[in-house]
């Protein structure tokens, strides 16, 4: 569980920090180190999930059900 509150604090500081960065207050390293945190723990968090029982087929979890095609993005 520790994961995903890792993810989603990662990210709050990544947005913060990208905010603090176009108002031209730089964070330094910290703002590649919670991208990073905010990719590695989100795909952690998300792989978690995707591993409960009856989730498979849960809307939003596939490429299908998001309208997403094959060669887009």
């Amino acid at each position: 569980m520790h994961r995903l509150y890792t993810a989603i604090a990662g990210f709050y500081w990544f947005i913060w920090a990208l905010c603090k960065d176009a108002c031209g207050d730089s964070v330094g390293e910290y703002l590649y180190l919670w991208y990073r945190y905010t990719k590695m723990y989100g795909a952690e968090a998300r792989r978690l999930f995707l591993a409960l029982p009856g989730i498979r087929g849960f809307v939003g979890t596939d490429a299908a059900s998001c309208g997403a095609t094959a060669g887009s993005g």
